[in-house]
């Protein structure tokens, strides 16, 4: 809510912000929270790009440093996801520094796109931009820049809540959005890890605490059974699963999950390869009947990921290495559907000519390339989410 507030609700406000401040100065844990620093060791956090011993955070004087020297490992990740939450936590930025803190980051792609990323920046004394700190990255400014001058320590209180995001700094509303009505926003992933980054910049944060938030989404797993239960194989292509992985490989043909769905949502990786390998398609009915395509291709000159959605040339090409997880989201509502990858709408469609249930179906072309999906998992629209996804402002 963007409009005047009773001043003494404010009053208030600001009042808890500083007696949180004062505890977490003191090293107390605030009622209801849970530290994610002990403030000895990085237990309890991990990377999943390489090992923390090599990469460049350490920990000294109950301090978690940020050695912008060395990027080995990009971003410090919590051991658990989480949903709907409240983080408190001090950070300070060097001269002309660069970090920031991300919310529902997932395992592989660009945090910022696919989940969010709130800003830190040495801007001391400067104007609010997407780029501010404060700011949900590259896409919403601070309402105003409340950021402390280089070398000197920042409080963030963020609290996501979906479909509402509001943001503290130093005691200051920077941001309160309601997640569900942004265009940008909208569909970016519901939960996910907290991490912290390592931009190349030296950095600190201390008094990292978490309270965890009712969660209001359920999800499928579509691998959740043993070996390949829920799914049946029909063609050529030999399927095979290893823990969280499905690769498709020697020849052509489709894994179909036995459930249908009508209005969801569809999350996952795709492997990176040389060659096109595969695809997704969605409201699948039979082999005559296979219902919408999602092809995965590369271009093997640039190296770059190329999706191509039914006979619509994609807005992006997305780049990814070969042999890298690529977060996808496959969004279909109606007469409407909206593909993501790395956080990119690459692709909408607006005209379905078939609607209602089907299934989802993984398609290996045998061409040679296996097709490797992982983390499959699958949730029901909400009637709040139901309805035309918007056009593009360049009217494709």
């Amino acid at each position: 809510m963007r409009g005047k507030v009773v001043e003494a609700r404010c009053a208030g406000l600001v009042g808890l912000l500083l007696l949180l401040g004062t505890a977490i100065a003191a090293g107390q844990v605030p009622e209801g929270f849970q530290s994610l620093f002990n403030g000895k060791d990085l237990s309890g956090w991990w990377s999943p790009t390489g090992s923390l011993e090599t990469g460049g955070f350490r920990v000294r004087d109950g301090v978690i440093e940020v050695d912008g020297s060395n990027r080995r490992v990009p971003a410090l990740y919590t051991q658990e996801t989480y949903e709907n939450f409240i983080l408190e936590l001090d950070f300070r930025i060097s001269p002309r520094g660069n970090s920031g803190v991300f919310l529902h980051a997932p395992l592989s792609g660009r945090q910022s796109r696919v989940g969010f990323e709130l800003q830190i920046l040495d801007d001391h004394g400067g104007k609010p931009g997407i780029h501010s700190t404060g700011a949900i990255y590259d896409v919403l400014a601070p309402r105003e820049l409340a950021s402390k001058p280089a070398g000197e320590w920042n409080h963030y209180r963020i609290e996501m809540d979906w479909p509402k995001l509001r943001v503290w700094l130093n005691g200051v509303q920077v941001q309160d959005v309601d997640l569900s009505t942004h265009d940008v926003l909208r569909f970016r992933f519901r939960d996910g890890y907290i991490a912290l980054q390592n931009h190349g910049s030296d950095a600190a944060f201390r008094n990292i605490f978490v309270k965890r938030l009712p969660g209001k989404i359920q999800w499928r797993d579509l691998l959740a059974g043993p070996s390949l239960e829920g799914w049946q194989a029909v063609g050529q292509a030999q399927w095979k699963r290893d823990g969280d992985v499905v690769r498709g490989e020697g020849g052509k043909g489709f894994l179909v999950t036995n459930g249908q769905f009508d209005r969801f949502e569809l999350q996952g990786y795709v492997r990176r390869t040389d060659e096109p390998a595969g695809a997704i398609r969605y409201r699948w009915v039979s082999g005559e009947e296979p219902g919408y395509l999602v092809e995965f291709q590369a271009r093997e000159l640039e190296r770059q990921n190329l999706l191509r959605f039914r006979r619509n040339q994609p807005w992006w090409v997305v780049p990814a290495l070969f042999g890298e997880w690529v977060p996808f989201q496959l969004i279909c509502n109606e007469q409407y559907a909206e593909f993501r990858l790395d956080g990119v709408i690459v692709a909408t469609i607006h005209n379905h000519q078939k609607v209602g249930p089907g299934s989802i179906a993984l398609e290996c072309l045998g061409k040679g390339e296996p097709i490797e999906v992982k983390g499959l998992r699958l949730r029901e629209l909400t009637e709040e989410e139901v309805g035309p996804i918007p056009r593009r402002s360049d009217g494709e």
